[in-house]
């Protein structure tokens, strides 16, 4: 496990001046802010947002990585729109999916990058649709197509194998218990979906074999939103919110049943509707739109983002689901819970002013709840 800095106890690579947009990522982030521009303010009876909260959590120099400011300012380094970023588990390096080819970007513990690879295409090591990715070890990148197609790299970018999953639609991929690893997105049979998936032939001796189904219309699929699923020190969180069962799914890596824990009727909205003729998804003033999950010492952290009138009143709500009393707080500002990695830390996707990614310790994410 590598060394832990205190916050504020190492400088970020390059500082922190702030880099330029990926040229061909420019018409796609128009579009990002303009979706962005919903963005707005907390709902009354709830923590107010807190500017103080906000500077502490974006801060760079209480960061253990940045990327995204200044560093490798190289084009294949620089971020265009995040699709999805994974920890090693070591956290020796920080991977992204990136909707600007090279999709896949490997970065180093300074914030440079290592590797790029996957080009835009349909051939092997390259995709035209990717959408999900997962990191096994230190070594291993699957990366999940919404085709059905899963293919493994090594952090090189050589291509190591492909495997197909006809029927289902990836929406999160995640290295699971004793080596496998596992999918979570529909497979519709019947009108009834299957969730959780393995995606490879692992003997199931070492771990549990995953089962959850639920009644769900494909219209309710969202692609490109972040649907979440981390590891914990001993389990699998997998956040499900799509069908008429939504809470957190924890799945123990030793012999035992997977727990569903049901979400707050206020963290656990009805899923988002549908115009029937364009299948473009509604988005209302004040809907909450799902921004990930995080399991910090194994406690799980879920996040929002409040939908609004503009960019500059965008809030992001960070909930401990669980506690008693739930736990809330309230940052401006537009932010997606990526991964975690027990030991290692949060990795945090934030959106404005440019796209960045960055990995903040534990404790860091929990102190917000501390105030």
């Amino acid at each position: 496990m590598p060394p832990t800095c205190p916050e504020g106890g190492r400088r970020v690579a390059g500082g922190s001046r702030v880099r330029g947009r990926h040229p061909r990522a420019r018409a796609v982030g128009r579009s990002v802010r303009a979706a962005c521009a919903l963005l707005a303010a907390a709902c009354a009876g709830e923590p107010r947002p807190s500017r103080d909260l906000a500077e502490r959590f974006a801060d760079p120099a209480r960061h253990l990585v940045h990327i995204g400011l200044d560093g490798d300012t190289s084009q294949r380094a620089m971020l265009g729109v995040v699709l999805g970023a994974r920890l090693t588990a070591s956290g020796s390096h920080l991977v992204v999916l990136d909707l600007v080819p090279p999709h896949v970007k490997v970065f180093d513990r300074q914030g440079l990058l290592h590797a790029a690879f996957l080009e835009q295409g349909g051939g092997p090591a390259e995709s035209k649709t990717a959408v999900a990715i997962a990191i096994a070890g230190d070594s291993g990148v699957l990366v999940a197509e919404s085709g059905s197609r899963f293919q493994l790299f090594d952090l090189e970018g050589r291509l190591r194998g492909t495997l197909r999953a006809t029927g289902i639609s990836p929406l999160a991929v995640l290295d699971a218990c004793g080596g496998a690893w596992m999918g979570y997105g529909p497979h519709f049979s019947g009108g009834r979906g299957e969730w959780l998936h393995a995606l490879d032939s692992a003997p199931a001796a070492s771990g549990p074999q995953w089962t959850f189904a639920d009644a769900l219309s494909a219209d309710f699929i969202a692609m490109g939103r972040p649907y979440g699923a981390v590891r914990g020190r001993d389990s699998l969180f997998v956040w499900h919110e799509l069908g008429a069962q939504r809470g957190v799914l924890t799945i123990p890596c030793t012999p035992g049943p997977a727990r569903l824990r049901a979400l707050d009727a206020r963290d656990a909205p009805a899923p988002p509707s549908f115009e029937p003729t364009k299948r473009a998804l509604a988005v209302k003033e004040g809907a909450r739109i799902s921004a990930g999950l995080a399991a910090p010492r194994d406690t799980v952290v879920i996040a929002r983002i409040i939908l609004g009138k503009s960019a500059e009143s965008s809030v992001t709500e960070l909930v401990m689901p669980f506690t008693e009393p739930r736990r809330i707080v309230r940052i401006p500002g537009a932010f997606v819970l990526r991964d975690s990695r027990p030991g290692v830390g949060v990795l945090v996707e934030a959106m404005e002013p440019v796209p960045q990614v960055f990995l903040m310790p534990e404790d860091s994410l929990l102190a917000l709840f501390r105030r």
